[in-house]
């Protein structure tokens, strides 16, 4: 899912985050009724979700050991808990990738190149087609916290 930017006073921030919510909130009284019952009924809403959200997240962090490979992984930018657990899930053991550079080819990270007498074109494609959805998405959260860090 894409998120919508938000460019305020040299500040760019997502629309879902805690300054985008806070923003929507500022912009009730600027609408008419109807809209403002719109709006608060889905802000309501996101804040039911995510205290749910939030709820699931205790239950998983009871019930999961903290590996070493975890802690080593959340030492990167961007890189929480619950997407270092969902990398390690998704890679499964590790030692079956011989190198780095397959590891990092199976995640999709190293541009495959084709070449066709002088025409070149360099695109990054999974090789696996199966690699799930939820691992891409991981893969894009660093992209967001760099620009938030930038931003603020």
């Amino acid at each position: 899912m894409n998120h919508i930017l938000i460019i305020k006073d040299s500040s760019v921030f997502t629309v879902f985050g805690k300054k985008g919510l806070e923003w929507l909130r500022e912009q009730i009284k600027n609408l008419d009724s109807v809209d403002q019952f719109i709006l608060e009924t889905e802000l309501y809403r996101i804040d039911i979700l995510q205290t749910h959200i939030k709820e699931v997240e205790q239950r998983i962090l009871i019930q999961t050991e903290i590996t070493e490979d975890v802690t080593l992984l959340m030492t990167i930018i961007g890189i929480d808990i619950f997407t270092a657990l969902l990398f390690l899930y998704e890679i499964g053991d590790i030692n079956r990738f011989p190198s780095a550079s397959k590891l990092s080819s199976w995640l999709g990270l190293v541009p495959k190149v084709h070449q066709s007498g002088d025409g070149r074109k360099q695109t990054y494609e999974r090789k696996l087609k199966n690699l799930e959805r939820s691992l891409r998405k991981a893969q894009t959260n660093p992209g967001e916290v760099l620009i938030q860090c930038f931003s603020s």
